[in-house]
């Protein structure tokens, strides 16, 4: 399991990073590298805690960070917020998921294949306008840079694929929008969500999508106006 780590030892990570005793972390900052040169500047095998407060951040590094510590971390605990690329990758990931009272687990969206497609079908307005703009430039240039990002969008889509079916068993998780469509005509949701800008998810939705994750331990509010108003504000809605 490795040996306890040093008290308060920091990485160089610009992110707020602190080891405690025991394997445990505390890690305030975006998700991706600096999550990444947190838990790799630990050096040890396997994580007791990572109690993690973040807004998210880029969501293929994020998910590469992830599938790097897959089955190394035991326990998240979610202190305050856990948004974006935090919810999406890092909690399914852990075996075991606490969330604090008055802390925040938000989903809005992941690598999208229908971004993607939108994307590809775009290819030839997007030729038509470098012309214009790069009149000087062979348009191959254009067509190879194309190319080679549809291809790295096409990596990252199936990784990301393959970790949802791996850790996650709806696909609300990762493709909220769909979910909260079906949600509100099912009569489940109110039809305001429609325009969510985010889910708050609660602890029946994270008992339904976490695969391999216990929850040992879940706050959520009761209701809509339980929600923090600067959450109401920004478009969050409470998930059922």
């Amino acid at each position: 399991m490795g040996s306890p780590i040093a008290e308060n030892r920091r990485p160089t990570s610009p992110d707020r990073c602190v080891y405690l005793a025991d394997r445990r972390i505390v890690y305030t900052g975006h998700t991706g590298i600096g999550l990444g040169k947190c838990l790799d500047e630990a050096h040890i095998p396997e994580i007791r805690e990572l109690r993690i407060t973040s807004h998210g951040g880029d969501a293929w590094q994020t998910l590469q960070v992830v599938e790097r510590y897959s089955g190394k971390i035991d326990l998240v605990t979610v202190d305050r917020w856990c948004n974006s690329s935090c919810a999406n990758y890092v909690i399914p990931a852990a075996k075991q998921l606490a969330v604090l009272p008055h802390s925040y687990v938000i989903v809005h969206g992941s690598l999208d294949h229908d971004a993607i497609q939108r994307i590809r079908r775009s290819e030839n307005s997007q030729r038509h306008a470098f012309r214009r703009e790069h009149p000087g430039i062979p348009v191959r240039v254009f067509d190879e840079a194309f190319q080679r990002m549809m291809a790295k969008l096409g990596t990252e889509g199936a990784a990301q694929d393959a970790f949802e079916k791996r850790r996650l068993s709806c696909r609300g998780w990762l493709h909220p929008t769909g979910y909260v469509s079906r949600e509100v005509a099912e009569g489940k949701l109110d039809a305001k969500a429609k325009n969510a800008k985010g889910i708050v998810v609660t602890k029946g939705m994270a008992e339904r999508c976490l695969k391999h994750t216990e929850i040992l331990e879940y706050w959520s509010p009761n209701s809509q106006n339980d929600l923090p108003k600067s959450l109401r504000l920004k478009g969050a809605f409470l998930g059922p």
